[in-house]
């Protein structure tokens, strides 16, 4: 019994003294956010202290600082409030801290915003990650992005962060500039836009994003449009070098879905990362879902609706030259073309990448495109080539490719062209002979590649014909 005593008596003894120690070393409870005045930390999450032994104050980090402490004064304007704490980290400027605006806090409803949250910045971070609320915000003004600077919200679907331009603060222009327009530096870096949803509010002659100079690391991700009078998204490739993957766009009510084209004929064009994923649905004044007008770019996993007949889908060359593209898995309906190839002439220079010339003077637009995977439902053409002058209405084209200018006695005799249609002059191969009763498409070729007999090759005028 009396080691029974002991034992428990020496168990309350250590318990006691566990239960002092947790007492003198209890940390002193900390507030989310600080209003430490010293480094302008308002709103800053608390991690160490500042001002001296007798007098504690409490410091913040800019790594993720709240917006909406900064929202009292503003006037119910979020975009103030994100200003105000982007400004505040103009003391840590030459440390070259980034800086996480978490603007989250304003929670749903509906926000006013008339002014640019980057715009005079003195001592702008050197990276930015603005994080946008599920509501409602009423846009007045264009948000001009500055390089490494990203934008996410809280999706584009059901209970998603909307942006929405509102007049009289809009009359044109565009909603957000992926840089500034017009900029003479071509590098912009690491401008991205990601889960959310843009509202035009059927303001006339305006755009959605513009991407016209942000390059590596820059991209569009998780983004709705709608009610946008003129193009949703544009990228201008010659300063946007190497931007992308624009990709989960889905488009609705637009004048135009996506325009990639240079800013001038002539200039040098570069490439860009692939577009995957939009889907594309037409208002009645649309002309077009997709301009491509640049060189050495994909499209991949898109499908268009149009609302009238003489609608297209994808245009091809129809401004710029626009050599070795890549359309791939391409769905349309409800238009007079699925994709049109065009045969736009123009004067060639040095600086553009180009189809080869078939005299000095003349070439063309469109070259060197691959196309897999087409389907077209209730449209009248899944491809028009009009530089060959071929159109296919079948509902599925496998492939087509069409490869550049043949040349006789430095005149074009045509293009080079491979397609799996059977409606259009293609080149098969087989086993055995090709027999002369056997209709076909004038103008194809038939390979025998093993049997007997010494013909191999076999042209079609109608049915088939030896030719050696």
């Amino acid at each position: 019994m009396k080691s029974l005593r002991r034992r428990a008596l020496r168990w309350q003894l250590v318990g006691a003294l566990v239960l002092s120690f947790c007492a003198l070393t209890a940390p002193i409870s900390a507030k989310a956010q600080t209003t430490c005045t010293f480094g302008s930390s308002q709103g800053f999450n608390v991690v160490w202290g500042c001002g001296g032994v007798s007098s504690p104050l409490v410091q913040g980090t800019f790594a993720l600082v709240d917006a909406y402490q900064f929202y009292p004064g503003t006037g119910g304007d979020i975009c103030a409030a994100m200003h105000s704490a982007l400004a505040a980290t103009a003391i840590y400027t030459p440390l070259k801290q980034g800086i996480v605006v978490d603007a989250r806090g304003f929670g749903g409803g509906s926000w006013s915003c008339n002014s640019n949250p980057w715009l005079g910045l003195t001592y702008p971070p050197s990276s930015i990650v603005a994080l946008l609320p599920a509501a409602t915000i009423s846009l007045s003004t264009t948000w001009q992005l500055p390089r490494h600077t990203r934008i996410v919200g809280e999706g584009s679907g059901s209970n998603r962060t909307i942006l929405k331009a509102v007049s009289p603060g809009f009359s044109g222009g565009d909603m957000i500039d992926m840089g500034p327009p017009g900029c003479s530096d071509a590098d912009y870096p690491a401008i991205s836009i990601e889960h959310l949803a843009l509202n035009g509010n059927s303001v006339s002659n305006l755009n959605g994003i513009v991407n016209p100079c942000a390059q590596e690391l820059s991209y569009v991700d998780d983004v709705s449009f709608t009610q946008i009078s003129l193009i949703a998204l544009e990228v201008t490739t010659k300063n946007a070098a190497n931007s992308g993957p624009y990709t989960k766009l889905t488009m609705s009510n637009v004048g135009t879905c996506l325009s990639i084209s240079s800013p001038t004929q002539g200039t040098s064009l570069y490439d860009m990362r692939s577009v995957q994923g939009v889907s594309c649905t037409l208002s009645s004044s649309s002309s077009s879902g997709i301009l491509l007008d640049a060189a050495s770019t994909s499209l991949e996993d898109i499908n268009i609706t149009g609302v009238s007949s003489n609608q297209n889908g994808i245009v091809v060359g129809s401004r710029y030259p626009s050599p070795n593209n890549l359309l791939f898995n391409i769905r349309g309906s409800g238009l007079v073309d699925v994709i049109q190839l065009s045969s736009h002439p123009y004067t060639p220079t040095v600086t553009a990448p180009n189809c080869p010339a078939t005299n000095s003077t003349t070439t063309y637009d469109v070259c060197n495109i691959t196309i897999l995977g087409v389907t077209s439902s209730s449209s009248t053409n899944s491809i028009d080539d009009k530089v060959t002058s071929t159109v296919l209405t079948d509902p599925n084209v496998g492939m087509y490719i069409l490869g550049e200018p043949v040349e006789s006695a430095g005149a074009s005799v045509g293009n080079s062209r491979l397609t799996t249609s059977p409606n259009v002059p293609s080149w098969s191969v087989g086993t055995s002979a090709a027999s002369s009763l056997e209709s076909c498409t004038k103008g194809s070729i038939y390979s025998q590649t093993s049997g007997t007999g010494s013909t191999t090759l076999f042209g079609c005028n109608g049915t088939w014909a030896a030719i050696r």
